[in-house]
C-alpha cells in the first residue's frame, strides 16, 4: 500500500479511501472516513482527487485477497450449487 502511495503521490490513506470507492461504480459505495483531528479529515478529503487505474486496483485487490472458507467453499461446490440453483438430478449425487 506504501509503495503505490508513494508511486501516486498520496498517503496510504487516500489510496484506501480511493480503493474502496472505486469498487462499485454502479453501486457506489462510500467510505466512512474516521478522522479525529482537522488535520485527518482535510487529508482523507483528498482521497477525492486520487484515482486508481485499472492495474493498481488490480494489484490492491491481489494484496487483500483472503481465503473466505465455510461456507462460502461449501456453498460454491457443485451438489450444493445443484440444490440451490434447482440443477439436474445427477449433478446432486457427484462428489
Amino acid at each position: 500500500m506504501r509503495s503505490i502511495a508513494t508511486d501516486l503521490g498520496a498517503t496510504p490513506s487516500q489510496i484506501a479511501l480511493a480503493w474502496v470507492r472505486q469498487q462499485s461504480l454502479e453501486s457506489p459505495i462510500i467510505p466512512i472516513i474516521g478522522a479525529r483531528t482537522r488535520t485527518q479529515l482535510e487529508e482523507n478529503l483528498k482521497s477525492l482527487d486520487v484515482w486508481l487505474d485499472e492495474k493498481t486496483l488490480r494489484r490492491l485487490d491481489e494484496m487483500s485477497r483472503i481465503e473466505l472458507g465455510f461456507p462460502h467453499d461449501y456453498l460454491k461446490s457443485d451438489p450444493i450449487r445443484g440444490i440451490v440453483h434447482g440443477g439436474e438430478p445427477d449433478l446432486l449425487m457427484k462428489r
